[in-house]
C-alpha cells in the first residue's frame, strides 16, 4: 500500500484480509507499517478515515526481521521493541510479508511441540 491511500482503505485491506497491519511503502520505497492500533489512535483523534493519509499515522522506521531469523529471535525482538507486528524481509531487503504476534505464539507451541514429542 502506498503512504498516501487513506486510513479507510487500509482498514478495509487489513478487514479484507484478516490480519492486524499493513506494509506502507513510503515515497522513498522504505516500507513502513499500519496496525490496527495506528488506525484506533487516529479514530480517537477524530481523524476523518476517508480523507487521512495513512503516513499520518504509520511508523515510518518498522523494525524488519530477516526471513532466515530464528522464531524465538524474533519474539525476542517483538518484547523488546514492544510491539506485535515486524516486516519480513528477504536477503536482499524485499519485504516478504509480516509476522504477527500471533505467528510467534503457534510457531514456538509448534516447536515446542516437536521438542516433546521428539
Amino acid at each position: 500500500m502506498d503512504a498516501d491511500a487513506t486510513l479507510a482503505s487500509a482498514a478495509e485491506e487489513m478487514w479484507a484480509r484478516r490480519c492486524g497491519s499493513a506494509v506502507v511503502l513510503g515515497p522513498d520505497g522504505k516500507p513502513g507499517i499500519i496496525t490496527e492500533r495506528d488506525l484506533l489512535h487516529a479514530m480517537a483523534e477524530g481523524s476523518d478515515p476517508l480523507a487521512t493519509p495513512v503516513s499520518s499515522y504509520m511508523t515510518t522506521d518498522a523494525v524488519a526481521v530477516n526471513a532466515s531469523w530464528e522464531v524465538v529471535d524474533a519474539a525476542r525482538r517483538m518484547i523488546q521493541g514492544g510491539f506485535r507486528h515486524l516486516i519480513v524481509t528477504d536477503d536482499r531487503g524485499g519485504v516478504t510479508g509480516i509476522v504477527s504476534i500471533r505467528d510467534m505464539v503457534a510457531a514456538l507451541v509448534e516447536e515446542r511441540q516437536r521438542v516433546l514429542a521428539g
